[in-house]
């Protein structure tokens, strides 16, 4: 397990002390990408060699700078949405998660009628849409996540040239949506708090979940929370089979 590298401010240093505890953790997840710019192309193969010997990609760091920089434009507007710091720290974290467990990642922002979307990488089978600052009707919330999957369905299947059936396939669509909040980046009054449960019961009425974490929860450890929002999504897709 490599170290994580220095950050250069407290709230760096907070994300990846939660980064390099969530992975340990997860079977899935390759720390070693994230130890560094050099680490991370080495881990994508781009310090391999064709057959004569010649660099497969000349020049790879350059061109990985190339794509950091068109990477981080993609970021720019979403992120520039979020209301608090806090609120950049869990898209951030949301952002690495959903890679890490292989969704197909996009972001979404929203100015008047006006949708846009990002996706940062290929969509899949799994995809995850992060929307921040999404409105709901009269209401604006932090984040709507969104988990779009193709899953099979078993209650109308297929027949094949050769006779055989297979099940079909349907498009399953969820949503969650997380609030950030506290007396970190918040003026959060008893009145305020009443307000937003209030708020809570009412979009839970219209069928959304309402997950909300406080500053100190996400400076603690931010992926503990982009987990938990994960989790619960994909256990909305892929339910899990009940005792019979």
């Amino acid at each position: 397990m490599p170290k994580a590298p220095t950050p250069n401010n407290s709230m760096d240093a907070a994300f990846e002390r939660s980064f390099f505890r969530w992975a340990k953790a997860e079977p899935e997840v390759s720390p070693e990408a994230y130890a560094s710019l050099d680490a991370a192309i080495s881990w994508c193969g781009a310090n391999g060699t064709d057959s004569d010997g010649s660099p497969l990609y000349p020049g790879h760091r350059l061109l990985a700078v190339v794509a950091l920089t068109t990477f981080l434009g993609q970021l720019e507007q979403p992120f520039a949405l979020c209301g608090s710091p806090i609120g950049r720290l869990l898209l951030s974290a949301l952002v690495v998660a959903g890679h890490t467990r292989e969704f197909g990642v996009c972001l979404r922002t929203q100015r008047g009628e006006h949708t846009e979307s990002f996706d940062l990488t290929t969509r899949s089978l799994d995809n995850l849409i992060v929307q921040p600052q999404a409105r709901l009707g009269d209401y604006l919330v932090d984040f709507l996540v969104t988990q779009q999957s193709t899953v099979p369905d078993f209650e109308h299947r297929r027949t094949l040239a050769d006779g055989m059936t297979i099940p079909g396939y349907m498009e399953v669509t969820k949503h969650l949506i997380v609030e950030c909040d506290g007396h970190d980046f918040h003026d959060r009054t008893k009145e305020q708090a009443s307000k937003d449960r209030a708020r809570d019961r009412l979009l839970q009425s219209l069928g959304y979940r309402v997950y909300r974490y406080t500053g100190s929860d996400l400076w603690r450890d931010v992926f503990t929370a982009a987990s938990e929002v994960l989790t619960a999504l994909n256990d909305e897709v892929y339910p899990r089979p009940t005792a019979q």
